[in-house]
């Protein structure tokens, strides 16, 4: 793997160690919920504003200066949604621009943890 696709499945695998969602936490059955409120798990962290113009972006991130923690926030509907993640250099290198290695990928839950699954479709 190359520096650049490190960065980016390392921040996707440290935002599932620490996701916490109210979609999650709700339970029909009336028992209590399997999760705490996203209030009480964001207590202490910070919404990033990833965008200029303020709009949302695909996930929303929520991070803790001072225990280094970050949370994802994922979007209604996460458990259907497929991702296709094309990486490019931007700038810096003879080959910026140019189309690096790609990943299909989508999140599963299993318990209480959260897992990107990037399965072998070649």
């Amino acid at each position: 793997m190359r520096i650049r696709e490190k960065r980016l499945f390392g921040l996707a695998l440290l935002a599932t160690i620490f996701l916490a969602g109210s979609a999650l936490a709700q339970n029909e059955n009336g028992k209590k919920p399997d999760f705490p409120p996203f209030a009480k798990v964001s207590e202490g962290f910070t919404k990033v504003v990833s965008t200029a113009d303020g709009k949302p972006s695909l996930y929303t991130i929520w991070t803790n200066k001072k225990t280094g923690k970050i949370l994802a926030e994922l979007p209604r509907g996460w458990s259907n949604q497929k991702y296709y993640f094309a990486v490019t250099q931007a700038g810096g290198a003879i080959f910026a621009g140019l189309q690096g290695p790609t990943r299909y990928v989508y999140w599963k839950r299993y318990d209480n943890r959260m897992a990107l699954i990037a399965p072998q479709v070649g």
